[in-house]
């Protein structure tokens, strides 16, 4: 077995929920066995998906970033819909039961619709990389997918299932909606940092948003639910403790596995039990089970 790895001298959104097992879907032994003992993964079918709709997504845009977010320049549908093409083509390389042609079906029109939907969106940057502090120590890197004229935050999310909204307000319901808060408010704390860099003033709150895009193969029609959402200081502070706890969880070397829910969408089930990784040991004990 190869030598163990040192821990990353960062953490991201998803290292943090990852690390943390009293987060939903938390399991400290994945992020060791990705992190730590630097065992890869293939991101899914659905993933490579939704990574093809992003970049899409990127390119309608582009012609509005490369002028200040000015919203009077014409989205790009044409070029996005090549770009789309080419990812799903990508897909359909690599997942051959990926069927394509019905993939396209639900793709291409949900992507005119999200054009649509954007008209008059002032975008000012997208897939922008982002790098904050928590307490000037801990470094924490993310990649925010699009930010609008007046400090508008929005991450765009591809999902299987459609969020859960109250049907006579339209308000979110969904039990995710927790965690896409908190992942905005990493996205705002990162703006701030750089808005106080530039010597600017920033206020909280701060406006964000959810473009979450259900995809499902032989969907009729397009569904694409615009989410607002306020991300307070009080957001933002709840964040910061949350990567506190998640760094001391990866500088820790012992990191116990989270039996349950997690478990379904693990690439490393098979491994941990193996290694009997519900035992609370350090990890380089766990480790030296599989050599």
């Amino acid at each position: 077995m190869p030598d163990l790895l040192e821990p990353p001298d960062h953490l991201s959104f998803s290292q943090c929920t990852t690390l943390l097992n009293e987060l939903p879907y938390g399991c400290a032994q994945k992020w060791a066995f990705e992190r730590i003992a630097g065992i890869p993964w293939a991101p899914s079918t659905a993933m490579a998906v939704g990574s093809a709709f992003d970049d899409a997504v990127t390119r309608l845009f582009h012609p509005r970033t490369v002028r200040g977010g000015d919203a009077s320049v014409p989205l790009d549908v044409e070029g996005a819909l090549r770009e789309l093409e080419v990812g799903v083509n990508a897909v359909a390389m690599n997942w051959p039961e990926a069927a394509t042609e019905r993939v396209t079906d639900v793709l291409g029109p949900t992507l005119v619709e999200y054009a649509r939907l954007h008209e008059s969106t002032p975008a000012l940057a997208t897939q922008q990389d982002l790098t904050w502090w928590v307490d000037g120590e801990i470094p924490v890197v993310g990649r925010l997918d699009r930010l609008d004229r007046g400090r508008v935050i929005t991450d765009l999310k591809t999902t299987g299932e459609a969020p859960k909204l109250d049907k006579d307000t339209g308000e979110c319901l969904d039990r995710r909606l927790d965690g896409w808060r908190l992942q905005l408010s990493f996205y705002a704390l990162a703006l701030e940092a750089e808005v106080l860099e530039a010597g600017e003033e920033f206020l909280w709150p701060v406006s964000g948003a959810m473009d979450v895009v259900t995809i499902r193969a032989g969907q009729v029609k397009p569904k694409i639910d615009i989410i607002p959402v306020e991300l307070t200081a009080d957001l933002a502070e709840q964040a910061k403790e949350i990567v506190r706890r998640a760094w001391r969880v990866s500088r820790s070397g012992i990191y116990p596995a989270n039996p349950g829910d997690p478990c379904g969408r693990c690439p490393y089930t098979g491994l941990c039990r193996e290694a009997r990784a519900v035992e609370t040991v350090p990890f380089s004990e766990l480790w030296s089970r599989l050599s």
